[in-house]
C-alpha cells in the first residue's frame, strides 16, 4: 500500500508535514480510518452510492 502511495516520505517531505497546522487532526483520521476497516466485510458496490453522492455533490456544489 506504501507503495502504491508513492513510498515513503522523504525527510524533505517528513519535515513539510510536521509543520502542517492541521497535523494532528490528519493523524487523527487516519486513525480513524485504520480502526474502521474490518477484513472481508461485505458492502454495496460503489454504483450503489451514486445517486446519493450526485445528490450531496448538487446540494452543496450548485
Amino acid at each position: 500500500s506504501l507503495q502504491l502511495q508513492g513510498g515513503p516520505m522523504s525527510a524533505t517531505e517528513v519535515l513539510e508535514f510536521e509543520a502542517n497546522p492541521h497535523l494532528q487532526d490528519i493523524i487523527q483520521v487516519r486513525l480513524l480510518d485504520d480502526a474502521g476497516k474490518v477484513a472481508d466485510l461485505q458492502t454495496y458496490p460503489f454504483t450503489h452510492f451514486v445517486d446519493l453522492l450526485q445528490a450531496l455533490v448538487d446540494q452543496h456544489c450548485t
